[in-house]
């Protein structure tokens, strides 16, 4: 395994966080009321482009699409277009939630399929010892076993994606309220701003972080599982050791 890679992996975590999250809600909450007339516009259109040009880069550099970073664009861009043709309140609380429920939706779906998605984790390169697993697995004559194991773990998978499209909507009820009518076009678009900065950052801190220790809570248990389906340790799961010639 790379030794490397966690590193990397850190550091690109890091970089989503500031290029798709802290840039974009300084630049609504800072930016809307210092560049002039159109402030609100050009600080919406700029902390949209952030994140949009990043995915092109991402996409350019790697040579495959990311499809959650897509989604995440498309995110981005529906928020902008909401912002632009003027909506507000409870639009942007069915957007908030839609989307998580649609890759929900589409989460749960896979577990019907051959491959369940969260058999795509586990046969990433470099992360487990998926020829040690799966040749444990055939010896052993538990093939179904695991195929089980995957499917119920995609079902927990795609209830954290419905879970947030719940919390989701239920923040951004909170958040986009109806805007004065006595206010101007300029006032109501900074106000916006905010409420979408607003948007970014608590949907982050309040969802995103909940639910990204229920998913490695769920990682931590479909190891466990797999563990005592192979009678492998947690090291030789991840290959971090060679598996005796005796478990082969």
């Amino acid at each position: 395994m790379d030794q490397h890679a966690p590193a990397a992996s850190q550091q690109k975590v890091w970089m989503n966080l500031i290029i798709d999250i802290v840039l974009p809600v300084l630049i609504l909450n800072k930016l809307s009321s210092r560049l002039g007339e159109k402030g609100p516009l050009l600080a919406l259109l700029l902390a949209i482009s952030l994140p949009l040009l990043h995915g092109m880069f991402d996409f350019i550099r790697n040579k495959k699409i990311n499809w959650l970073s897509l989604l995440g664009l498309l995110n981005v861009l529906l928020t902008g277009g909401f912002a632009l043709m003027k909506l507000e309140g409870f639009w942007f609380a069915v957007k908030e939630a839609s989307f998580p429920a649609l890759i929900g939706f589409f989460v749960f779906i896979s577990s019907f399929s051959r491959k369940p998605l969260f058999s795509f984790f586990l046969d990433q390169p470099g992360l487990f010892a998926m020829e040690h697993i799966k040749s444990r697995l055939e010896d052993l004559q538990r093939q179904e076993d695991y195929k089980r194991l995957i499917r119920r773990c995609t079902f927990y998978f795609s209830y954290t994606f419905f879970l947030s499209a719940f919390l989701n909507f239920y923040l951004a009820i909170r958040i986009f309220k109806k805007l004065p009518d006595h206010l101007d076009d300029n006032q109501k678009a900074d106000a916006l701003n905010t409420q979408i900065a607003d948007m970014t950052w608590m949907g982050y801190l309040v969802i995103a972080l909940p639910l990204m220790i229920i998913t490695s809570s769920l990682f931590y248990y479909c190891l466990r599982q797999l563990s005592k389906l192979t009678e492998l340790d947690l090291n030789q799961l991840i290959g971090q050791q060679k598996v005796k010639s005796n478990l082969l």
